[in-house]
């Protein structure tokens, strides 16, 4: 669990510092990958719903639902696992709903298309800013 717990706040900063996303947008997807994974987590402890001793106080009975508690709790231990060796992020469930996240949120790709030009001509301007740099530098050499 504490490993979850440093992903999350290591996540949650990576969504603020790295990707400038705002605080709301933040945690709205850090608490969406926590329901991913506490779904995944249901799915094995869901199971022991069923299992029951009721008013049954049969001695072999009450061995059978103790191993199966304890076999269920070995499944669970066994995903979180999987989590953590995945890095959390990138489990299925929640890589899926990371994706699912940006194709909602981001800004479409047709946004960017002006940018291309823009790029072009600001390496245009660094490769002639770059040759009158080389050109100054020859200039000072040559003076020594």
């Amino acid at each position: 669990f504490s490993s979850f717990v440093t992903w999350t706040e290591d996540f949650y900063r990576e969504l603020i510092e790295l990707y400038e996303v705002e605080d709301d947008e933040a945690w709205e997807l850090v608490l969406e990958c926590w329901m991913a994974f506490f779904n995944e987590l249901r799915k094995v402890r869901g199971e022991v719903e069923s299992v029951t001793l009721g008013s049954e106080v049969n001695p072999t009975r009450r061995k059978q639902v103790a191993a199966q508690y304890i076999w269920l709790m070995g499944r669970a231990i066994k995903v979180q696992n999987e989590f953590v060796e995945l890095g959390f992020k990138n489990h299925s469930s929640i890589a899926t709903v990371i994706n699912y996240h940006l194709f909602k949120n981001r800004v479409p790709a047709s946004k960017f298309e002006k940018y291309p030009v823009k790029m072009d001509e600001a390496i245009k301007g660094l490769i002639g800013f770059r040759a009158s740099v080389i050109r100054d530098i020859k200039k000072l050499q040559d003076r020594r």
